[in-house]
């Protein structure tokens, strides 16, 4: 009987790890899709944490979120343009890929108390802790309009396109 019971629960254990590298894998591909729009370029990245957020929920998006920080700061090329490096995580970019994790754990507790708009709070959160942070290096007023609202227009339609998905292609009960 305990045999069987330790089975399950390292079973569990290895499907919740496999989970969050596979969403942190999923996110570091997400991140190399850009669509070269006027004026600033869409990336994947913020798409991927909703997606990983509203299937996998609150504690895994933020572990798999967490893991991909660790892998770019390592140095791996996980991040948008295939970069990465700890003067990702310290320069200028450094607090939209923090956000990433507040956004993913926003957005995954959104869905796990039935909140509405759980993307648009998630990214809301995430492009105001990277503008504050952009803020630091450049003022507010220059990082209000070079690091958020030429970013909002993307935004919308990456909220747009994963509600739709997460609506169409995921039950309403989530599988975690």
């Amino acid at each position: 009987m305990i045999t069987l019971v330790w089975q399950h629960v390292s079973q569990g254990a290895l499907r919740g790890v496999l989970q969050v590298m596979g969403a942190s894998l999923l996110l570091a591909v997400f991140a190399q899709i850009s669509l070269p729009l006027i004026p600033v370029p869409v990336t994947g990245q913020t798409f991927g944490v909703m997606l990983i957020a509203a299937l996998l929920g609150k504690e895994k998006a933020l572990l798999a979120t967490l893991l991909y920080m660790a892998e770019a700061a390592a140095g791996l090329p996980v991040l948008a343009h295939q970069s990465g490096g700890i003067h990702a995580l310290t320069g200028v970019t450094g607090g939209y890929i923090f956000g990433f994790s507040v956004q993913a754990y926003l957005i995954g507790l959104s869905f796990e108390r039935r909140l509405p708009a759980p993307f648009l709070w998630g990214s809301l959160v995430q492009l105001i802790l990277g503008t504050a942070w952009l803020a630091v290096f450049i003022g507010f007023e220059k990082a209000l309009f070079v690091g958020c609202l030429p970013f909002i227009p993307g935004e919308l339609m990456k909220i747009a396109l994963a509600t739709t998905w997460i609506k169409k292609y995921a039950n309403s009960s989530l599988q975690r």
